[in-house]
């Protein structure tokens, strides 16, 4: 289930369908429903080659160095709660800006950033996790970057309670500060409110923990992230930087079948190939949807406009939908019509947010989500009509 949060948009933006412009036609009606796609396209895309640019690439390779960062939930269970400026494909230090200090932007900049990614989860008025990785040129730049990082932070200007520096238990090498705040505009004291950067390789391991409970409980947070997160990294094999131009676009061929984006959408986090781990951080619950991958054979993930889910069979894929829908209306969605034309579609109305749909064809689940009734059907439909296609 995607993690919805405003109209027709994912967190970090994994599926973005708009207000109906390509195919807003009105439905048809016959005695045998047939799909209605609009004018949506409803045939694969020819093959999509190669990055061709050396910026392409990057976010190609930090879209595939998603599955190789540690969810929050991972660190703790109850951490599922979608969090702002999470989870995000890194292209470029200006990415940053959203989450840390200018001098930290900075401190990347100068050491020659390469890419990265975000993610980050919560437990409303009482934890928030961010982790994020980026990668460097080399372990020298990295090391520097950790260092005038963690230094940049320490220099931000705070008022009430001192910043003070931090050790990380069994992580010697992390550089970390707390600064406990209590928001103007919230009565929710953060004890712990930590920032946190480890040299690592060619990376910077970087968490942001906050804990209404105490200093002790963000500590531990940061810890155990760090534990998951160095093993994990190690088994991540980035391309070659001068490899960018060359990387494959849709190295398993089913971007090419997933509903495309408009032709003026850049949105990083789209048109891209998840593995399965990778494709937890978009989902609403991914404690639950890990074992529901796990159990259906999940391969990989694209997404676009819409997001297809590939399965090891249509039993799986049908799985899926079935668990999607029941994670949607659980949250207080209300089901409503079926897609016509689209067997087993499953479709429910979100209040203020519009209308979330999704179905099977053989091995594929998909979802779609749109802030109008019309466009996500036709989505639905076309989405339906291309991965059926021969």
């Amino acid at each position: 289930m995607l993690l919805l949060t405003a109209c027709g948009n994912t967190v970090g933006g994994n599926a973005t369908p708009t207000s109906a412009t390509a195919g807003t036609s009105a439905p048809t009606t016959s005695a045998a429903a047939q799909p209605n796609p609009g004018n949506y396209p409803t045939t694969p895309r020819p093959p999509l080659g190669a990055a061709g640019e050396l910026l392409v690439g990057s976010v190609l390779d930090a879209q595939r160095m998603a599955g190789y960062v540690t969810g929050p939930w991972e660190a703790d269970p109850a951490l599922i709660d979608g969090y702002p400026a999470g989870p995000m494909v890194l292209r470029a230090p200006a990415f940053l800006s959203s989450f840390v200090p200018k001098g930290v932007v900075d401190a990347a900049k100068r050491n020659t950033f390469v890419n990265g990614f975000a993610t980050a989860r919560a437990v409303k008025d009482q934890t928030i996790l961010r982790n994020t990785v980026m990668r460097f040129p080399n372990a020298e730049m990295a090391a520097a970057a950790s260092t005038e990082m963690n230094q940049a932070v320490l220099d931000e200007p705070v008022s009430g309670a001192p910043r003070t520096v931090v050790t990380i238990p069994g992580h010697p090498d992390a550089q970390a500060s707390n600064y406990p705040f209590t928001p103007m505009e919230r009565k929710v004291e953060w004890r712990a409110n930590m920032t946190s950067f480890t040299p690592h390789g060619a990376y910077v391991l970087m968490q942001q923990a906050q804990s209404t409970d105490s200093l002790d409980a963000g500590v531990t947070l940061v810890a155990k992230t760090l534990d998951l997160q160095v093993p994990l990294i190690d088994q991540f094999t980035p391309a070659s930087i001068r490899d960018f131009p060359t990387l494959p676009k849709d190295p398993s061929g089913q971007l090419a079948r997933t509903l495309p984006l408009d032709a003026g959408d850049k949105i990083d986090i789209a048109n891209a190939t998840y593995d399965r781990r990778a494709e937890l951080h978009f989902q609403g619950d991914p404690v639950t949807t890990t074992t529901l991958f796990d159990d259906t054979g999940v391969g990989v993930v694209t997404t676009a406009r819409t997001s297809v889910i590939q399965a090891a069979d249509a039993a799986g894929a049908t799985k899926i939908v079935d668990e999607f829908a029941r994670q949607i209306e659980a949250s207080g969605a209300t089901p409503s019509a079926p897609v016509p034309g689209v067997p087993g579609s499953r479709c429910l109305a979100i209040p203020s947010v519009g209308t979330y749909c999704v179905a099977a064809a053989d091995r594929y689940a998909f979802e779609v989500p749109a802030a109008q009734t019309t466009a996500v059907a036709q989505m639905v439909a076309a989405q339906y009509l291309m991965l059926m296609a021969k």
